[in-house]
């Protein structure tokens, strides 16, 4: 069951009173906070040979590899747009400066 379709009918109950708002809210928040840094993390460790898998099933896997390259190339060569007190940012400018 696709997530979105999950809140949506979580609310409709909601709205209802069978179900506390506050409590589908909190719960879709963690659950869709969990879902994105288990892929960030995947996709980190993975990189390439994850990207590999998912190019080989696609309509035209040379052209969704190069896409990609470009896009990640592309992303990597632009500055960063995090607060400066942030150890992140720090971490971003050096790998900026160094490219």
């Amino acid at each position: 069951m696709p997530a979105a379709l999950a809140v949506l009918t979580a609310g409709a109950v909601a709205a209802y009173g069978k179900l506390n708002l506050y409590s589908v809210i909190g719960v879709s928040f963690v659950a869709m906070l969990c879902g994105d840094l288990i892929l960030y993390y995947t996709g980190r460790v993975s990189g390439w040979a994850l990207l590999g898998i998912l190019c080989r099933v696609s309509a035209n896997p040379e052209t969704c590899i190069l896409r990609s390259a470009e896009y990640f190339i592309g992303a990597a060569s632009r500055p960063c747009s995090l607060p400066n007190s942030s150890p992140a940012s720090t971490a971003c400018r050096r790998r900026w400066l160094a490219a």
